[in-house]
Formats: C-alpha cells, sequence, structure tokens
C-alpha cells in the first residue's frame, strides 16, 4: 500500500517517471552510481525512461494558459458540428454547424429579431434623464473637494426627488429603494461620508448601504444575502413582512418617508437579482448604463411616466480636470479617445439614453477612427479593433488584435494571451481581519517566508477607520460587524469560530513594495484608500 501511496504520490507532481518497476536492473559499478550511492532519489532519476512527463503535461504547456485544446473528431476524421445556442428574455435559438459564415448568419439574424421587439416596446419600465451637476462650471478644472461637494449635492438633491415620484406605499409610510452607481471606490467613500452627514427634508429618513468588492468575504456575502432578499420584488407587498424594514420603522415611527439607498460600484450591475425603484449612475460607459437600467423594474414590470434613471452629466474625473474621464472602467484610451466636450449632454443622442435597452451594445456600428464624439461610437470602434483588428494606411491598427489568436492554429499557445490577457492585473496581496489576543480585530497577512511553515503577523498596510459621523435623519442600513458574522457563519456551519476568519475574513487589495499608500477599513465603509 505503501508503494501505490507514493506512486500516486509521484503521478500528481507529474514526475511518475521516477518510479522504477521492479524488474529494472541497475549498473551499480556505473561511475554515476557511486557519485550518487547514498541518494538512490539520484539514482532512480539517472535510470529512469527518457519520458519525463506525460503527453498531457506537455499539451496544456504549450497551447494555452489554463488548460489546452482538445478536439474531437468523427467518421472520416471530421471535425465534429459546435452547439451554438442564443438566449434573451424574448426566445432561444440554437444550431449545430462548424461553418462560420452559417454562424455570421444566425447570430444576425437573432440580433435583428431582438432589436425589432425591443423597438416594438410601447410601455417601458425605465425612463432616463441627464442631471446636470448643481452650480456652473466656473472654473474648467475644479479642486478635489469642489468636485466632491458638487457631485454630493447633486446626488442628495436627486435622491429625494426620485423617491417622490417613485416610492411604495402602506398608506401610512412611503418607502423606496435606489441605488447610486460609482465608476470607483475611492470617489464611492468620499462622497458616502459627506452625504451620511447631509440633512434630509422634513419628514424623511435615508438609510444607507455601501456595497463593493473590498469587504472581507463574511460581510460581503451577509450585504448580498440580505439585499438578494430585500429587493426581491416579484411579490411587491411582501416588502413590509421583511424584519429589517419593519425595525428601522419602528424607530423612527414618526417619518413617513424611509428610502433606502445602495451606494455601489459595478458589483451592483451584473450576477443580482435586484430590483430597484430608480438609480442615479455616474457614467463610465454605455455598457454599464445598460446594465444598471436592468436593476430597474426587474420583476414589477410596471411602467413608467416620471424618469427613473438619472444619468450624471459629469463624472468624478472630467469635473476633476483629467483628459481621459471613461476608463478603469470604461472603453475611453489615450488611443481610443473621446474629443472636444465629453459630458453626457454631448456624447449621447437622446435616443440612445432616454428609453434606455440593449440596442446600443448589439447594433452593429461601422468601426470609426478616433477621435470619436459620441460614447457607443467610441466603445463599439474599441471593442472591435481590440477584437479583430484593422489596417490604416498598409499597417494593423490594432496589430495584436484577439483575432491573431483565434484565426491562426499556429497561434494556439499561452503566448498571445500572455502579450494580451483578457484582463491585466496589478500586483495584489491578500489580508485577513482576524481577532487578536486582545479580542479586537486587526489586518494580518501570511508570512511563508519559512515555508512550509506559515505564520500570521500583523499588517499596518491596512488601519481601521473611525470617522465617520451621521446626521440625525441618516442611519446605516445594516448594522452587523464582522466579530457578529464570524459567530453567525460558525453557528451555520458548526465549526469553532476561530477558523472563520482564516476563510472568511479574508480580502485581497493591491499591493507594491515600493507604494506608500495607506488603506483604511470601516465596517459601513469597506476598504478604501485617500481620494486622489
Amino acid at each position: 500500500m505503501l508503494e501505490d501511496l507514493e506512486s500516486t504520490a509521484l503521478a500528481m507532481q507529474g514526475s511518475e517517471s521516477l518510479q522504477l518497476d521492479d524488474d529494472v536492473e541497475l549498473d551499480n559499478n556505473s561511475l554515476l552510481s557511486t557519485w550518487f550511492e547514498k541518494n538512490p532519489k539520484y539514482q532512480k532519476l539517472l535510470h529512469a525512461p527518457i519520458l519525463v512527463s506525460t503527453i498531457d503535461h506537455l499539451i496544456p504547456a504549450t497551447e494555452s494558459l489554463r488548460g489546452g485544446y482538445h478536439q474531437c473528431m468523427v467518421a472520416d476524421n471530421q471535425q465534429p458540428p459546435i452547439v451554438c445556442a442564443w438566449f434573451d428574455e424574448f426566445l432561444t435559438q440554437s444550431i449545430f454547424t462548424h461553418n462560420h459564415d452559417d454562424f455570421i448568419r444566425q447570430h444576425k439574424n437573432f440580433v435583428d429579431k431582438r432589436i425589432n421587439k425591443l423597438a416594438e416596446d410601447n410601455a417601458p419600465t425605465r425612463k432616463a434623464k441627464i442631471v446636470p451637476i448643481i452650480k456652473p462650471m466656473i472654473e474648467p478644472i475644479l479642486s478635489k473637494q469642489t468636485a466632491l461637494d458638487l457631485l454630493t449635492l447633486t446626488i442628495h438633491k436627486t435622491i429625494f426627488s426620485a423617491h417622490t415620484n417613485h416610492h411604495q406605499s402602506n398608506g401610512k409610510y412611503d418607502i423606496s429603494f435606489g441605488v447610486v452607481r460609482f465608476a470607483n471606490i475611492n470617489p464611492l467613500v468620499a462622497v458616502t461620508q459627506a452625504l451620511i452627514k447631509h440633512n434630509n427634508h422634513d419628514d424623511c429618513c435615508v438609510h444607507y448601504c455601501v456595497y463593493h468588492s473590498q469587504f472581507t468575504l463574511a460581510k460581503r456575502s451577509m450585504i448580498e444575502e440580505k439585499l438578494d432578499r430585500l429587493v426581491n420584488r416579484k411579490q411587491p407587498n411582501t416588502i413590509w413582512q421583511q424584519s429589517e424594514i419593519i425595525e428601522t420603522i419602528k424607530r423612527q415611527p414618526n417619518s413617513k418617508n424611509h428610502i433606502f439607498v445602495v451606494l455601489a460600484t459595478s458589483v451592483c450591475e451584473v450576477g443580482r437579482d435586484h430590483d430597484y425603484d430608480w438609480a442615479i449612475a455616474e457614467p463610465s460607459s454605455m455598457r454599464s448604463l445598460i446594465q444598471l437600467a436592468g436593476r430597474l423594474q426587474r420583476h414589477r414590470k410596471q411602467p413608467v411616466n416620471d424618469e427613473n434613471l438619472f444619468i450624471l452629466d459629469k463624472n468624478y474625473k472630467m469635473l476633476k480636470g483629467n483628459r481621459i474621464v471613461y476608463e478603469k472602467p470604461g472603453f475611453e484610451s489615450q488611443k481610443y479617445h473621446l474629443d472636444g466636450n465629453k459630458s453626457i449632454t454631448h456624447t449621447l443622442k437622446t435616443e440612445q439614453y432616454q428609453h434606455i435597452n440593449s440596442i446600443p451594445s448589439i447594433q452593429l456600428i461601422r468601426p470609426s477612427q478616433p477621435p470619436y464624439d459620441n460614447l457607443v461610437a467610441l466603445e463599439q470602434s474599441a471593442y472591435w479593433y481590440k477584437l479583430v483588428g484593422d489596417w490604416q494606411k498598409g499597417q494593423p491598427f490594432e496589430p495584436n488584435n484577439a483575432k491573431i489568436w483565434w484565426n491562426q492554429k499556429v497561434t494556439w499557445t499561452g503566448e498571445v494571451q500572455r502579450q494580451q490577457p483578457f484582463r491585466l492585473s496589478s500586483p495584489e496581496k491578500t489580508f485577513i481581519l482576524a481577532p487578536n489576543s486582545q479580542g479586537n480585530l486587526t489586518w494580518l497577512i501570511r508570512d511563508d517566508s519559512n515555508y512550509p511553515y506559515i505564520k500570521l503577523i500583523e499588517s499596518q498596510h491596512i488601519l481601521n477607520y473611525n470617522e465617520i459621523k451621521f446626521s440625525k435623519d441618516n442611519f446605516s442600513w445594516f448594522n452587523t460587524d464582522e466579530k457578529t458574522r464570524y459567530q453567525q457563519i460558525a453557528e451555520r456551519l458548526g465549526v469553532e469560530v476561530e477558523k472563520i476568519p482564516n476563510i472568511y475574513g479574508e480580502v485581497t487589495v493591491p499591493y507594491h513594495k515600493n507604494s506608500n499608500k495607506q488603506y483604511y477599513y470601516h465596517p459601513f465603509l469597506g476598504i478604501f484608500s485617500e481620494l486622489e
């Protein structure tokens, strides 16, 4: 049994050839055998067959970064047809083909049908308007604080306007659920800290929830569990039976209006089955606006007369005077850039956003050369050149396009993907939020300098942040901290609470050895850094 385990372990390491059969005769008189007389492992390696790896190791090593290409032939050595399927809210269709022209024809047919269906919608559930930033722009470039103040004032005013036109009432109280989508975490946190200090309209309470990727797994899962339940509006009246809503109203029974606001990054756009009454968007791309619009009236499908999607005319980067403003996230770059006035008023046509749907993303337009004066043209052109490239004056406009990889069999290697990764990541480190010996939550980092022995040491890369203040009519929507959440998870899983932080207390943040950037953490705000 011990030999079987050893053989299995070697096979898992790709080194099964180190295991010799019992009937192999070794020349014990060779010079190499004499040198390695006291090291049987080296002797086994020397006398092993020439093959040092198996074909299933070699193929992935040369063909791709994650797994190999496996082609299964059918009769007469012919490539089998590929199953191609298209899905949307109207229909589903599929074909079996290995012919490029068949695929293109079927795809165009599907897209055309979808566009016609979307265009026939005479009772839209989403209606958008552009919201100008409060106060005229006297200076072309604003200070960081002025830009934040203008952004905060505009969002604060729009929240109450949205609630007035889009709320649910039980006769005594009016409630609404809205989402404010930001492009990046640090502006989100800065605006949040300003919003919670603002005084509200009379008879109004605002309950805020911050939602982005830089929370511990324990805290983020708690936020998502509650949002998945509370903004599931398939049965609209059940919202009044939710314990969080009942307790919230009990704490402030004299306020007729309760506004529940999710302040989020792009994590709110995809993967969550949420139905909000209204949304405010800091713009970064047309694609993100379409995704966000999909979270409005998602379940109820009630036609609206008043706008329920409010698109800020300028984002934070534009207010600051940055040259490239629709990036990270977004498609604008030094190469693919907008020219002139970059406000949404000047870069989107009314028909592209007023009754927003997916047509601007799926209706193919002819790619053009930069600079651009329309956000949709910018995005589609950037997509086109990055994927299939083009030629300009005899030279490739985007020489490292993705088409090189899928169109040429010789490039079925990992090299093209290394040069142009799907998502270029930056160095990161994983930190753990766990109680120290005094029971206080502390940020720890794994020290593997003495590997395989790993220990956790305290880190100052993330500091706890305590400077947060709510005005009398503003509240945190959810108040659970990590220690309480760890206890809940431990009870649910039936394990010791001490083991929970090692898995559910993790969070990954950018990490550069030579950088002095300081990160901060607050249970309500998540992890963030100083706004630049």
